[in-house]
């Protein structure tokens, strides 16, 4: 079968000490899966501020996807967060695979501030409720 509608997810690899990314893993486990006629493409990007922004516009521009999921590693989560919005800056404190820290720098210069989700979150969230702990 010939799927057309195609979703992107997208993970990160190693950096500093995280030799383990889970996002990596998520996306790579995902990657050919059909969901409601949508196809999984992943991608996995490397942590890196200079790099990332190219390479993910040739992902997007080749796989061409009515949806694209960003996951990432937050060392300090304790439990998967459902971000509302993205932010047009990058910050780290620590360095990525470059040795670059990202420190309030505009990612899509003179773009929007912050970008909320398009996606229905309410109706992730509850989905998720009872399946596992989640927090407000």
């Amino acid at each position: 079968m010939n799927y057309v509608k195609a979703v992107n997810v997208s993970g990160y690899s190693y950096y500093d000490k995280y030799w383990f990314n889970p996002s990596e893993e998520i996306a790579r486990s995902l990657n050919g899966h059909v969901f409601h006629g949508y196809v999984v493409k992943s991608s996995v990007f490397p942590v890196s501020y200079g790099k990332v922004k190219t390479i993910f516009e040739n992902t997007l521009n080749t796989v061409k996807p009515v949806l694209a999921i960003g996951l990432g590693l937050s060392p300090s989560s304790k439990e998967i967060a459902i971000k509302l919005a993205a932010v047009n800056n990058m910050y780290s404190t620590v360095p990525d695979v470059d040795g670059i820290k990202g420190y309030l720098e505009q990612i899509v210069p003179n773009g929007p501030v912050v970008v909320n989700s398009t996606l229905p979150l309410k109706k992730i969230i509850k989905s998720l409720q009872g399946k596992a702990h989640v927090t407000d």
